[in-house]
Parts: structure tokens; sequence; C-alpha cells
């Protein structure tokens, strides 16, 4: 996307370079709330990391050891290396494929339709009305940028979830809904509450945020993002 472009843009729109997503809107782009959130600590992503690569290493041992013995040991080592990120990036379009579904309303696969299901089934329980979905939003003041799974009303609040399909529900998810809610432009309604969707095969479970402290928590993470250099600013 060319500088012309961007500048022509009055609503935000989502930009990817290389693995980074920024938005586009008012002739700037932003960082997206889930690259400053590479400033968030995560000390079980090693742990996982290392059972990840392990587990590869052992499964593929009659292949790692002909890789080695034909093509060298460095050869091998930067496979094992790069091996855990096949299981991170299945994961991802796992979700992805899930997100869109949702987003479209159409008939999942018989392989997520453990995951699609558990949502509607909420949505019908809950009595929840959709306002919008898949929404990006800009927060010019401290330059970010996103996009909103789902707001919704229910429960007599206005509310900006989040939708994750993963094995669990971690401190970031709740710090990027808050940056969410904290939205100054995109956002179809004034929002005043957030939450986390879990959906799992055992059913959906909606994780409720408490946005002021997570919305902190964001902004440290951002400065930290910033600061170390995970996040270079373009214009």
């Amino acid at each position: 996307m060319s500088a012309a472009e961007v500048s022509s843009i009055d609503r935000p729109v989502l930009v990817i370079r290389g693995k980074s997503h920024w938005y586009a809107y008012g002739g700037k782009l932003y960082p997206s709330v889930t690259t400053l959130l590479k400033g968030w600590p995560k000390p079980k992503l090693i742990g996982w990391a290392a059972e990840a690569t392990a587990e590869y290493a052992i499964r593929q041992r009659v292949k790692m050891f002909a890789i080695a013995e034909g093509s060298g040991e460095e050869a091998a080592i930067e496979i094992l290396k790069n091996s855990r990120f096949q299981t991170s990036d299945k994961a991802k379009r796992k979700g992805s494929d899930i997100h869109a579904i949702i987003a479209a309303g159409t008939e999942p696969p018989s392989d997520l339709r453990p995951y699609v299901d558990p949502y509607h089934r909420w949505i019908r329980e809950h009595q929840v009305e959709v306002i919008a979905q898949e929404v990006p939003i800009i927060n010019l003041t401290e330059g970010y940028g996103g996009t909103a799974d789902l707001v919704c009303r229910f429960a007599g609040m206005t509310w900006v979830i989040d939708l994750k399909t993963g094995t669990g529900v971690y401190p970031e998810y709740h710090a990027q809904v808050a940056a969410y809610a904290h939205a100054e432009h995109g956002l179809p309604v004034p929002v005043d509450a957030g939450g986390v969707l879990h959906l799992a095969e055992t059913g959906p479970a909606l994780h409720i945020v408490d946005l002021e402290p997570a919305y902190r928590a964001f902004l440290a993470a951002a400065e930290v993002a910033r600061y170390i250099g995970l996040v270079k600013e373009e214009t």
C-alpha cells in the first residue's frame, strides 16, 4: 500500500507487512494490538517451544538422522529450530478459519463444528444481540489499531468480545480486549464491558475482563515492545 493510498483512507484498514499487522487510518499506519502485545512476557512460551521441538525431534528421528547424515548437522538443527512453528501456524490457521465461518454465518466443516457450534449455542442461551463482527478500530491517542471480533448486547450491557479457540485463556487476551474497548474510532457503539469467549470442544466459556487494569497492562506491554524495537513505527 503506497503513501498516497494510506493518506486517502478515512476508516481503519488492515495492512499486513511481513509478520506484523498494521492499520491504515487518516494518512498514517498504526501497529496492531497483537503486534504491540509482543512486549507481553510469555514465560510459558519457552517451555512450550522446548516441548514442541523435543516432540518433533523424537517423532521425526529417522528423518532428522538422515538429514544430519546427508546434509550435515547444521541443516538438521535449522529444521529443528523451526519445527515449533508448524504447530503454531496450524493453530493460527484453525483460529482464522473459525473466525471467518462465524462472521460469514456459513456451515463449518466437521472438524471445526466443535468450535463453531458452541458459539451459536452461547448466542442463543444468553439472548445475545449481535451488533457487529470483525470491526476494525483505531486509538489515535496511544497509536494502535486492531479488529474486534464481536460487539454485542446482553445482560444489560454492551460488550466487546474476542473469540479464542486455543487451549486456554491467558492474561494477554484480557489486555487485547481492553485495547479494543478503548478504541477512539471504529466501534459502532460505545461499550461498557469486555470479555474473552473461549470456544472449546467442552463448550463455550465467557471470561469477563476488568477493563481498566487490563488496559494499563496493555499500555505497559506496548511501551516495552516499542522500547526494545519489536515495533518500528511507520508512516
